[in-house]
């Protein structure tokens, strides 16, 4: 069943991630959480960059590009090169996750193919923001959140794998509720993150992501609502246990290697979208392309005909993949 509820939620997706006015909102909101942000993992500290949109028309948008190979294509030969990836993916499956745990919006498809690593800049470049949620979770999805918490900490607490145990315990919240005809969608969105961090944590082992779980303090770092859900469904004694669990973790956190630094996302400005109403034809897109942005007018009404300093044109003069914005 949660596998037919993510095919169905997917299909939804497709709609609200072709509609360009839900999607420059949805950009703003991930600028919002991410921009800005500092992740030390390691030996190293990565700046998180989400990539403006520039222009947008009907069916078609021109967004600033992304330096370095995505996440899943960085080197990974020298032992040098593998801890640098380990150091990224460790900072930025803490950081995803405790998106999650915040109780807010987040985005359900941070996968490696969604961000570039400059390994130049140590600059994370995110560039596809079109499975950032519309609305908040509510106070009773966050809650139903916290029980599947609850039965993921209680197998951890008796020696099994978490992340595996969350995914398994998720699986079975969503059977559950789907039998009971309520509405599944949040959790649903909150095991598709959980997959899409997969290309992260395959570059992990086990020790790695034993690391990690210090840096998510069960208690202090998550929302109040599912807070409420995970100690609802526990006795005296889990709870107990728990705190004891959390201080401990606590404590690992002051001596960990992961920091997330969310101090600067406040100053973080969108750049105003151009918006057009004109459609590309298929015969030449170069054309309509310049034709477009030379006609198209900023907020200061001056003319954004030299918005395109690097377009690399393949011989059919249609704007290759490298076409970037400046």
């Amino acid at each position: 069943t949660s596998v037919q509820q993510m095919i169905t939620q997917a299909s939804k997706m497709s709609d609200i991630e072709t509609d360009h006015e839900i999607g420059a909102q949805q950009c703003a909101d991930v600028k919002e959480i991410c921009d800005g942000v500092t992740i030390t993992s390691g030996t190293q500290t990565f700046g998180v960059k989400v990539m403006d949109w520039k222009v947008k028309g009907k069916n078609w948008i021109v967004m600033q590009r992304a330096k370095g190979p995505v996440f899943n294509e960085l080197p990974n030969t020298t032992l040098q090169e593998h801890a640098y990836k380990k150091d990224f993916a460790k900072g930025y499956i803490t950081f995803q996750i405790g998106n999650i745990l915040s109780g807010g919006k987040f985005d359900h498809d941070t996968h490696g193919a969604n961000l570039c690593v400059d390994a130049e800049t140590n600059t994370a470049g995110l560039f596809d923001t079109g499975a950032m949620a519309l609305n908040a979770p509510t106070h009773d999805e966050q809650r139903l959140l916290g029980h599947v918490l609850y039965d993921a900490i209680k197998s951890t607490l008796s020696g099994e794998k978490s992340f595996t145990v969350f995914s398994r315990s998720i699986s079975d919240k969503i059977d559950a509720l789907h039998e009971q005809g309520t509405n599944t969608k949040y959790l649903v969105e909150v095991k598709k993150e959980i997959l899409a961090l997969g290309d992260f944590f395959k570059v992990l082992d086990q020790s790695d992501v034993k690391e990690i779980m210090p840096d998510l303090n069960i208690l202090d770092d998550i929302a109040e609502p599912i807070r409420e859900g995970i100690f609802e469904r526990m006795s005296k004694a889990e709870q107990a246990q728990l705190k004891m669990l959390s201080a401990a973790m606590a404590f690992k956190n002051n001596n960990s290697g992961i920091v997330i630094d969310r101090s600067n996302t406040a100053i973080s400005q969108s750049n105003p979208v151009v918006s057009v109403d004109v459609e590309p034809t298929v015969k030449d897109k170069a054309a309509w392309l310049n034709q477009t942005l030379a006609g198209a007018k900023d907020q200061k009404g001056k003319s954004n005909q030299r918005l395109l300093l690097d377009c690399v044109l393949n011989d059919t003069g249609v704007p290759s993949r490298a076409c970037s914005i400046v």
